[in-house]
């Protein structure tokens, strides 16, 4: 579904695919075969116990599986060929990530007994058999009683920020290199972080819409990025209006530059002397 056409060549993340009808034909065809090898390759890169972690986590993303393990009443039952029971998996991986949850404020405690809540209320109220396990996800955190299986979706959160393989990140790091090159040591963080997520993120000019950006600037009150809120202007009154009808404030404000002119006006007198009174002056002392 993530391969795109152009003309006779299949792109998937930008990459031409050479031999896509032949892959295509083949698993079709030996679909069995191809799963195992694709478990043999697997098992060569991780070990058992990873690949317990690796069960456990598609066990509680994928929601396809969860109506298999609710009996009649609603109770959690252990799936056919398991020894133990599912929530063991939820266990596991809230003991895993023990740390990082506990610094989200997860209570693990409480993780198995909300998982088996929000498994209920999923197979009463969604359709878990049709539906994708994103859609799904997202009615469980926005539904009515979100809160009640609150520690659950901070696991969930945790889960799907899981990156799948490392193969972007390479890629972004080699990016990166390209970007910071030795004539350009002097790129801000800011700038850096920017110029990375274009080019790692980066949209095809024909396939890219400025709709949502221009809405956003046309909806938005501060029109520049660092532009403060602007103030509510003083209501303005004629010059006619003001000297018909002045107000108290006025009346104030004119009356007190009045004496503030007049001790001025004192004080420079004060302050004034002339010739004349110079010589007096020089005289007397004398």
């Amino acid at each position: 579904k993530k391969i795109t056409e152009e003309g006779d060549k299949k792109i998937y993340q930008g990459e031409a695919l050479k031999k896509f009808s032949e892959a295509k034909s083949y698993y079709e065809c030996k679909y069995s075969d191809y799963c195992s090898k694709v478990m043999t390759q697997i098992r060569t890169h991780l070990s058992w116990s990873d690949m317990q972690l690796f069960r456990d986590i598609i066990f509680v993303l994928s929601t396809h599986g969860w109506q298999k393990v609710l009996d009649e009443e609603g109770d959690m039952e252990p799936e056919s060929g398991e020894s133990e029971d599912p929530l063991s998996a939820i266990s596991r991986l809230a003991e895993r990530f023990q740390v990082p949850l506990e610094e989200a404020g997860a209570d693990l405690s409480e993780i198995p007994s909300e998982f088996e809540a929000m498994i209920a209320y999923a197979s009463q109220f969604i359709s878990l058999s049709t539906m994708e396990y994103q859609a799904v996800w997202w009615r469980l955190f926005h539904a009515p009683n979100s809160s009640e299986w609150s520690n659950v979706l901070i696991l969930g959160q945790l889960l799907f920020s899981l990156p799948v393989s490392n193969g972007k990140v390479e890629r972004v790091f080699s990016q990166l290199n390209l970007i910071k090159s030795n004539k350009r040591v002097s790129l801000g963080n800011d700038t850096l972080i920017d110029l990375v997520i274009l080019n790692a993120d980066k949209v095809e000019l024909h396939d890219f819409s400025p709709d949502a950006a221009i809405n956003l600037w046309w909806e938005a009150k501060t029109r520049k990025p660092d532009q403060c809120p602007r103030k509510q202007y003083k209501k303005h009154t004629p010059h006619h209006q003001a000297l018909e009808a002045p107000s108290d404030d006025n009346i104030e404000e004119e009356c007190g530059e009045g004496e503030e002119n007049d001790e001025q006006d004192t004080n420079e007198a004060q302050t004034k002397f002339t010739l004349d009174d110079w010589d007096e002056w020089l005289q007397n002392n004398d």
